[in-house]
């Protein structure tokens, strides 16, 4: 979404976000589990070496290219599947307790949608990836109902035609908060399919 112009209902629009793992804390901590689980990234910035995390999620990142000297943090939420592969991958491993949690598979693998580990660990990373897109519709202040209504109206909160840039900027913000909120949407879809809601409490 980043052309300068907006199709509406285009399937290939993505919000896209920088990987940062002090992001990912606090979106635990949105979703109240960050009793429930141990890892912790306080102190560790968004690249270079960590003392928090253990040194197999720390590698398994790497791998992901989401740590390490060059990793390349660009990941999209939104469309199908709704999270970025890497993204649900990272959340998976980083909720693994040791690395035999991550029954061997490729990493590869691990960002596979509905492909999960166990149901605990699927609904705690489904659960922190639903916390981050809502995160992420919080930095606007208007719901999108509101822009929709601006839109329709063309004018601004104080009654002025809307210039084309504004609206421009109002249908821009408008679809990503429709992305994100499809995202949350079949984010929770997917943890009532898994049945996993129930065991993480």
């Amino acid at each position: 979404m980043d052309y300068g112009f907006v199709v509406p209902g285009n399937p290939f629009d993505r919000v896209r976000l920088s990987f940062n793992l002090e992001l990912l804390e606090a979106a635990k901590e949105v979703a109240h589990l960050h009793t429930l689980h141990p890892w912790s990234i306080k102190g560790r910035g968004t690249s270079g070496a960590s003392t928090a995390l253990p040194i197999w999620q720390e590698q398994a990142l790497t791998h992901l290219n989401l740590s390490g000297p060059n990793p390349d943090l660009q990941i999209m939420i939104g469309g199908d599947p709704p999270i970025d592969a890497r993204l649900l991958a990272a959340l998976r491993i980083l909720y693994c307790r040791d690395p035999t949690e991550m029954g061997g598979r490729p990493l590869v693998q691990l960002g596979a949608w509905g492909a999960f580990l166990t149901p605990a660990n699927e609904v705690r990373a489904l659960r922190t990836a639903a916390a981050l897109c809502t995160m992420l519709l919080s930095q606007w202040s208007s719901l999108p109902q509101e822009d929709q209504q601006t839109l329709s109206l063309g004018l601004d909160p104080a009654g002025q035609p809307l210039s084309s840039d504004m609206m421009l900027a109002i249908q821009f913000r408008l679809q990503k908060k429709r992305l994100l909120l499809q995202a949350v949407n079949a984010i929770s879809k997917q943890i009532q399919v898994n049945g996993c809601m129930s065991r993480v409490r």
